[in-house]
C-alpha cells in the first residue's frame, strides 16, 4: 500500500470531478493497495484474468490446495503458503495443443490461460521475467506484454499492485465500466466496447492519479 502518498492533495485533484467528488467524501484518503509477493501477484492476475472475483478465488483456493508447502499457523484456515513458481509448475500441466483437456485438471480454465500461467511460472522461475518491488515500471511492463497470454489489463494491474504506480489504467476493466455507470459517468446502455473507449478517454482527466480514481470506481461498482 502507497502509505507515503499525499492522499489529501491527491483527494484535492480528483474531487475536481463532480463525477468522484461524492465519493471521495465518503472515503477520503483511499489507497492504492500493494503487495506482499509480486510473485504470487502475477499469479493472481493471471488466474484473474476475464473472469469474476469470487471464480477467481475457487481457482485461487485449489491451486494452493494442490500445490501449496503445509504451513502450521496458529489462524484457523491458514494451513498452506501460496506456490512458488516451481510448484505451480510441476502441478498446472501443460495442456497442449490438440489434446482435450484433462476433466481432473487441477485448474478448471480454459486451455490458453493455463498456457499463460505455466509461461509466466517458468519465466519466473528462470529470471527471464523479473517483477520486483525494485524494477524498472517501463522494463517491468515491456516484459510482462512479452509473456505469452499477458495484456495490457495485467501490466498495468501489476505496475499499480507492485510498483505502486499512481497512474496506472486497467483497460478494458468491466468493474471500472460498472463502477463508472453508478458514478453517472457512463450511460447504462452504452455498448460494451463503447463503454471502454470512452470511459478510457474520459479518465485521462484523473492524470496522474488513475489508480485512486480507479479505487473509487471499484468501490462505486461493489456497492
Amino acid at each position: 500500500m502507497n502509505l507515503d502518498a499525499d492522499s489529501s492533495a491527491i483527494d484535492l485533484n480528483l474531487s475536481r470531478d463532480p463525477a468522484l467528488e461524492a465519493s471521495i467524501l465518503r472515503t477520503p484518503g483511499i489507497r492504492v493497495p500493494g503487495a506482499v509477493d509480486p510473485h504470487e501477484l502475477v499469479i493472481r492476475a493471471i488466474i484473474g484474468q476475464q473472469i469474476s472475483v469470487k471464480a477467481a478465488r475457487t481457482h485461487l483456493s485449489r491451486l494452493v490446495a494442490q500445490a501449496g508447502a503445509a504451513y502450521t499457523s496458529s489462524f484457523t484456515g491458514l494451513d498452506r503458503i501460496f506456490p512458488a513458481p516451481a510448484d505451480i509448475i510441476e502441478t498446472v500441466h501443460d495442456p497442449g495443443a490438440d489434446l482435450p483437456l484433462d476433466p481432473d485438471r487441477v485448474l478448471k480454465l480454459p486451455r490458453r490461460s493455463i498456457s499463460t500461467l505455466r509461461s509466466a511460472a517458468i519465466a519466473l522461475q528462470s529470471g527471464e521475467l523479473e517483477v520486483g518491488f525494485e524494477s524498472n515500471p517501463q522494463l517491468l511492463r515491456e516484459s510482462l506484454l512479452r509473456t505469452p497470454g499477458i495484456g495490457p489489463w495485467t501490466a498495468a494491474y501489476l505496475a499499480m499492485r507492485v510498483l505502486g504506480d499512481p497512474d496506472a489504467w486497467m483497460r478494458s476493466d468491466v468493474a471500472l465500466v460498472s463502477g463508472a455507470v453508478r458514478l453517472g459517468i457512463l450511460e447504462p446502455q452504452t455498448s460494451k466496447s463503447a463503454s471502454h473507449r470512452l470511459l478510457e478517454e474520459y479518465a485521462r482527466r484523473w492524470s496522474p492519479w488513475r489508480s485512486y480514481a480507479s479505487m473509487h470506481l471499484w468501490q462505486a461498482a461493489s456497492g
